[in-house]
């Protein structure tokens, strides 16, 4: 074959099986669901008393260059009713790919997986440059923030929150839920990651799941230094409901009104499954295997070097679980881990410890917009990842459990607390007070 032919015909293959740049605009519904059919919405009680069930119904999106667009929520019955947040970067909530894991076709799955799969949310606050409010006395005097949320069902199910604000708080004024077409969602894909979209359609939308496979650990981290710390368990205690536990608490299915954390640690836990488009739902629940984390044996702390970080050393934990018989073993890797960016707090401030899913790369559950654009997806040093005793891979959500927080004792600079945080955040499932 003439040589010139080939490469005119595997340029034409290439361009074939990229997505091609999606239209300018497009006009995406926004559903609502009220209260009689979404009772089992963690909200209810906790929003603001003027929550507005309809108080926008469309989102009018315009790409501008790359991945930055305009987002535009109206109201069709009031033209002069909108939220408009102009240059927004999407990428920021689109799974990325740590350069240097490429290679690794298994551990680039579990990433991609990872972040598509949990729930990330970004806030945009009144006065944020690039926002502009139209409408009535909402709009001029109560609005607070609004929120982008990617609801981890699967690739473009989004969600957005409105909040008023009043008397410095914060709570729920309108909450929409969209798809975002999936002409867009692969071409961000493809933009941020220079991957072939169709290469990982099935664990991006249909929820499949990574093999369960020996992870090569020396391609996250290389070890300097291990030792054992020294931890108390602190589940025979129960923990502040503050922040969004209140709310989440009601969508725990079973233990019946548990007073200690220990109740959890079993196999009969179960919270309210989410799904559909987004909704909890405690007639279908979510079945665990906390069981398996009854009892942590050991805890090891390394310093460790991740490729590509900027920093010089930063620390990796290794949690080493194990059922009331002794015959089930998980092993809980968190690495990347910058101790001194550890937020100090009271055990009462827990809402605002440094919080984070388990994957490989992923963003906190919740940050603001800026925040998000200061978080390199594809440098990123995290990840947060489950075993068993031979290091094969384990999906966290049949265990049970969805992420991790970490503070350190206000005024006790060598305490650190670890705590687990239950599928969907319903409740926090371990604590651990580590002397580090």
């Amino acid at each position: 074959m003439n040589y010139k032919y080939f490469i005119l015909l595997l340029i034409l293959f290439v361009c074939a099986c990229r997505e091609k740049t999606p239209e300018k605009s497009v006009v995406i519904p926004l559903k609502v669901f009220s209260d009689s059919v979404y009772q089992d919405n963690p909200e209810i009680g906790f929003r603001s008393k003027n929550y507005h069930e309809k108080l926008y119904n469309a989102l009018h999106l315009t790409r501008n260059t790359d991945t930055s667009f305009d987002l535009k929520f109206t109201d069709s019955s009031d033209s002069k009713r909108f939220i408009i947040l102009k240059n927004v970067d999407l990428g920021v909530l689109i799974p990325t790919v740590s350069e240097w894991l490429k290679p690794d076709h298994y551990l680039t799955t579990i990433e991609i997986a990872s972040q598509e799969w949990n729930h990330q949310q970004i806030s945009f606050s009144k006065g944020e440059t690039g926002i502009e409010l139209s409408g009535g006395s909402f709009e001029k005097k109560d609005f607070g923030k609004i929120d982008l949320i990617q609801n981890s069902l699967g690739a473009g199910l989004w969600e957005v929150i409105v909040y008023e604000k009043k008397d410095n708080q914060e709570l729920p004024y309108f909450h929409g839920w969209f798809e975002l077409p999936s002409a867009i969602y692969q071409y961000l894909f493809e933009q941020k990651n220079k991957l072939f979209y169709k290469d990982y359609k099935a664990f991006l939308e249909n929820g499949k799941k990574p093999a369960q496979e020996k992870i090569d650990l020396s391609l996250l981290r290389q070890e300097l230094d291990t030792k054992p710390i020294n931890f108390l368990s602190l589940n025979e205690y129960f923990y502040p409901l503050k922040g969004e536990f209140p709310g989440k608490m009601k969508n725990v299915v079973y233990p019946l009104n548990p007073s200690i954390i220990q109740e959890f640690l079993n196999d009969t836990t179960a919270f309210a499954s989410f799904g559909s488009v987004g909704l909890y739902d405690k007639t279908r629940p979510h079945a665990t295997e906390l069981g398996r984390m009854a009892n942590l044996e050991n805890i090891l702390q390394k310093k460790i070097i991740v490729p590509e970080s900027s920093q010089d050393t930063l620390t990796e934990f290794e949690f080493q679980f194990s059922d009331v018989n002794d015959n089930r073993k998980i092993r809980m890797f968190l690495g990347g881990v910058n101790l001194k960016k550890i937020p100090r707090l009271t055990f009462e401030e827990i809402e605002n410890a440094w919080q984070m899913p388990f994957g490989i790369g992923n963003h906190s559950f919740r940050e603001s917009y800026q925040e998000s654009l200061n978080y390199s997806g594809s440098k990123s040093p995290y990840y947060g990842i489950l075993t068993d005793e031979h290091k094969n891979w384990l999906d966290n959500k049949p265990v049970g459990i969805d992420g991790s927080l970490l503070f350190v004792e206000k005024g006790f600079p060598h305490k650190l607390h670890f705590l687990l945080l239950s599928y969907e955040r319903h409740a926090i499932v371990g604590h651990y007070l580590m002397q580090i």
